[in-house]
């Protein structure tokens, strides 16, 4: 995943979001703050927006980790798997874009905001859990093949 946009143009949120309407709000509130920014975005602040914005996208990363850790054992498959594509949405296009973002309203061609440790959790328990599913599925067609 990632933005859209280039050019001298606007950066536009990913479609991804729409499947996953927290996540949706979330890249839009940050949007309105950072248009009121660009508004007065001086060199001086980057450093600091750029933490700023990163601390908050990592809680929301943890929250949503969170979640999962403590509701995991009693979703449904459906529900499981809708929470575990919101954490990839998360790490591979929300916070991305919110980088690219960034870089827009401070004018930077490089990013300041490491995606891939602001989303670390969510990636981590991501990978961790499709892992976990390869190796169920693998199991079971030994199984079957074994019974054959």
């Amino acid at each position: 995943g990632g933005g859209g946009g280039g050019g001298g143009g606007g950066l536009h949120p990913p479609s991804s979001l729409l499947d996953h309407p927290p996540l949706a709000v979330l890249c839009n509130r940050v949007c309105e703050v950072l248009n009121e920014l660009r508004e007065c975005a001086i060199a001086s602040t980057m450093t600091r927006a750029h933490r700023a914005v990163a601390a908050s996208l990592a809680l929301s990363c943890e929250s949503l980790a969170m979640f999962w850790v403590d509701q995991e054992s009693v979703l449904g498959e459906g529900d499981r798997q809708q929470v575990l594509s919101a954490m990839r949405c998360m790490g591979e296009t929300l916070v991305p874009y919110i980088a690219a973002c960034m870089q827009r309203v401070y004018g930077t061609s490089k990013p300041e905001m490491q995606c891939r440790t602001v989303a670390a959790c969510v990636l981590e328990q991501v990978e961790f859990e499709e892992k976990a599913i390869r190796e169920r599925q693998g199991e079971e067609e030994r199984r079957k093949r074994e019974e054959e």
